[in-house]
């Protein structure tokens, strides 16, 4: 498995951008058949492709983006604040809607072209099945806690402690 820092130039030496400073506005977390989704509304628009009413995807702008919860554990163990709490919150995933309010963070998007198997640059594996559209996987790489999430985490530690 590769390391956080060396994913992240992997993608950028291969044409990904870094987005930095995102503020998240709201968290939603979906249970899907086979992994865990999470959406982020972001404080502004970044790239994306939009799902048009014909069912075709356009590549414009939105302040949207979806990531795994896999892949959001990966960034959390790599955090001093976090790296505690990981196996607590894959338990609890809709904590993430406290834990994340107002959180600031970093992105990376990585375009993909439709009919391309991809590897992920975090665990080195080929998806099983090549991407239906062009589209742009968002990866976050640094996590800073809001004021409330640092409050959530705080109680979290206390209840991992026995404390409350």
């Amino acid at each position: 498995m590769a390391t956080l820092k060396n994913a992240v130039s992997t993608l950028l030496k291969n044409g990904a951008k870094r987005v930095d400073n995102l503020v998240v506005n709201n968290v939603t977390v979906t249970a899907l058949e086979s992994y865990t989704r999470v959406a982020f509304t972001l404080n502004k628009a970044v790239e994306g492709y939009i799902k048009q009413e014909d069912d075709t995807f356009e590549k414009g702008e939105t302040s949207v983006i979806y990531v795994s919860l896999y892949s959001l554990n990966s960034v959390m163990r790599e955090n001093d604040d976090l790296a505690f709490a990981v196996n607590e919150i894959g338990k609890h995933p809709e904590a993430l809607q406290v834990i994340l309010s107002h959180a600031k963070i970093d992105i990376v998007q990585e375009p993909v072209v439709a009919g391309d198997v991809r590897t992920n640059p975090f665990t080195e594996k080929q998806d099983e099945n090549p991407v239906a559209h062009d589209t742009i996987f968002n990866h976050v790489v640094s996590i800073e806690l809001g004021e409330r999430g640092q409050k959530a985490i705080a109680k979290i530690e206390d209840k991992m402690l026995g404390i409350i």
